[in-house]
């Protein structure tokens, strides 16, 4: 693949990433994970660990927004904050040593229940 489609593909699917981000408040990882794997051809490992690095500034101005907005509970999220950095901590170290294959069968189960859940 030429380097200009391949930089347009990526900059086109930021633009994705960045509207679902905002409009559904996450589910950037849906969409990152996928493209890094078969478009950049990064192992599950490495497109996980991307997809967070990738995700992380659109949370963070999502967020921002949200709380301008008033759109947001600080009783709720704090709790939450303090559970989520304790599971991302052991969910890194739980990532190092799991196979790539292991991973793409928890990222594809994780993708098929939300979307379960999201129905129901």
């Amino acid at each position: 693949m030429k380097i200009k489609t391949k930089r347009f593909l990526l900059t086109a699917s930021g633009v994705v990433v960045g509207l679902i981000n905002g409009l559904l408040g996450a589910g950037g990882g849906i969409i990152v994970v996928p493209i890094l794997r078969f478009v950049l051809g990064l192992n599950q490992k490495e497109a996980q660990a991307t997809a967070i690095f990738i995700i992380l500034p659109l949370c963070v101005v999502s967020g921002i927004i949200y709380l301008i907005l008033g759109n947001f509970s600080v009783n709720l999220a704090i709790p939450v904050f303090i559970g989520s950095v304790l599971g991302a901590i052991m969910g890194t170290f739980l990532l190092a040593k799991l196979k790539n294959n292991v991973l793409v069968y928890i990222f594809c189960g994780v993708l098929i229940l939300a979307g379960i859940r999201m129905i129901f």
